[in-house]
């Protein structure tokens, strides 16, 4: 199982989804979508799964450790999900709670420190540039192979008229070349 729905699909097990998602207060529709991966549930639910049905919450989320919790996990389990809150049906972690900007490294968000993100920014700028000449050189390349295509073809047209000229010229002759005619006359 290398997806998180098909973790989650797993961990549902026979029950249908409407049971399924009736336990932890969702809507049927939104399983489905985490189950075909059309959507990442949040960590909360992941976490509420993992307690309800002692399923090892690293396995859940990353496929990581073994699938059933031991008993020692299923204390620290506990002990992470907060009281059920009205309008809630599954447990949320403190964790889950905080705004997706609050997930960036909130201990080193300080802004005083932007020389990383200016070298990334600076390496950003680079690349880019580096990918508009590539995108010009490639341009050229396609040019100049379109040129030598059309050489080749008017070599090719040259070399047919060429050709037709030799034969009307034979023709002309009626018989085989003076050359040809020396040559087969020399050998006999």
């Amino acid at each position: 199982m290398s997806t998180l729905g098909e973790r989650i699909r797993f961990i549902r097990g026979k029950r249908s989804r409407e049971e399924f998602s009736n336990k932890y207060g969702i809507h049927r529709n939104t399983l489905e979508r985490w189950e075909k991966g059309l959507r990442v549930p949040p960590e909360s639910f992941l976490l509420a799964i993992s307690a309800g049905e002692n399923v090892d919450f690293g396995w859940v989320k990353n496929g990581d450790g073994e699938i059933e919790l031991h008993p020692s996990d299923i204390s620290r389990a506990g002990g992470a999900l907060k009281k059920v809150k009205m309008g809630n049906r599954f447990p949320v972690p403190e964790q889950a709670k905080r705004q997706p900007i609050d997930f960036i490294d909130s201990q080193k968000n300080d802004l005083g420190n932007t020389f990383p993100i200016l070298e990334m920014q600076r390496e950003l700028l680079r690349m880019s540039q580096e990918n508009s000449n590539l995108l010009r050189q490639n341009g050229d390349l396609r040019v100049e192979i379109e040129r030598l295509r059309m050489d080749l073809e008017r070599r090719d047209i040259r070399i047919r008229d060429l050709e037709r000229e030799v034969a009307e010229l034979r023709e002309a002759r009626k018989g085989p070349s003076a050359y040809g005619a020396g040559v087969a006359g020399s050998a006999g």
